[in-house]
């Protein structure tokens, strides 16, 4: 019914996203729910955003010897084969690989790779 963003602090109401705690005002209706659900015994869902490292870029060269040493290299290219024209082109044009360019995250994640192991990809692939 309510998550808690444990960064934040943050307090939404699930349904709406609407923002509940913290409130300007202690008679916001929205607030006041929020605090009779809570007197209620209930808690809110504890939601802790993903870890956000932020590698610095690789090499296409670096890419793809950490993706060999990982036995990755086959999937990413078949998926690669099978993905949208701009992910073609960065997989064979690129001189350099971001972390968080949206094709590569969508290539991690076609591939099976959580956002950890992509991170991991990533410092395996700066240490070649």
């Amino acid at each position: 019914m309510y998550t808690h963003n444990t960064d934040t602090g943050i307090v939404t109401l699930d349904s709406s996203g609407e923002q509940v705690a913290p409130s300007a005002s202690p008679t916001d209706a929205a607030f006041v729910a929020y605090n009779e659900w809570v007197l209620a015994g209930n808690t809110p869902t504890q939601y802790t955003p993903p870890h956000t490292s932020n590698p610095p870029p690789v090499t296409q060269s670096q890419m793809r010897l950490a993706l060999e040493q990982l036995n990755l290299l086959t999937a990413v290219q078949t998926a690669v084969s099978s993905a949208s024209q701009s992910v073609q082109t960065l997989w064979n044009f690129t001189s350099i690989f971001e972390r968080h360019d949206p094709n590569v995250i969508a290539l991690g994640a076609a591939v099976g790779q959580t956002p950890a192991q992509i991170d991991a990809l990533f410092a395996l692939a700066g240490s070649l």
